[in-house]
Parts: structure tokens; C-alpha cells; sequence
């Protein structure tokens, strides 16, 4: 996708720690996402939607941090626009 809208590498890097990071970001109210997690919520008693309600604002907050500092870091990299139509249609395949 990156190549077929003819990326430059600085701009696929961007793009590939953008995704990295708010995926791992926005995992962050699921108790299943990662070992710490299971621990804590195991440690305090704390059942799946008691732990997501705990942990949801604070993942917003998270996001919202991890959006500004992807933001300001690769501002440069981030074209303003790009041509979808560069892009092949599932259905095309």
C-alpha cells in the first residue's frame, strides 16, 4: 500500500511506528494484552470490565500523548496529501 502511493522511506518509517505504537497503546484497558497486565489485574482481584473501566481513561490520556508525540516528531514526514486512486481495489485482485 506504502509503495503502490509512492512513500518515500521516511515517510513509511512514520507510518510503521505510528501503527506500532497505537496499537500497543490502545491495547492497553485489555488485561489480556501483555503479561504486566495479567499480573496487576490477578494481584488486585480485578475482573476483564473492572480493569478495562480502571484503565480506559488512562489509555485515552496514553493515545492522546503517543498521537502528539508521533505528531511532532514526524511532522515532516507526514505528506498533507496523496492519491487513493494509486491504490488497487480489493475487488480488482
Amino acid at each position: 500500500m506504502l509503495l503502490a502511493l509512492g512513500f518515500s522511506k521516511e515517510t513509511t518509517l512514520a507510518f510503521v511506528m505510528a501503527a506500532g505504537f497505537i496499537a500497543d497503546t490502545a491495547s492497553l484497558p485489555l488485561v489480556v494484552s501483555n503479561l504486566m497486565n495479567i499480573v496487576s489485574a490477578d494481584y488486585f482481584g480485578l475482573g476483564f470490565t473492572q480493569y478495562a473501566s480502571v484503565m480506559l481513561p488512562v489509555d485515552i490520556a496514553a493515545i492522546a500523548a503517543t498521537l502528539v508525540m508521533l505528531h511532532m516528531f514526524f511532522r515532516r514526514d507526514i505528506p498533507t496529501t496523496y492519491d487513493a486512486l494509486l491504490l488497487k481495489s480489493s475487488a480488482a485482485r
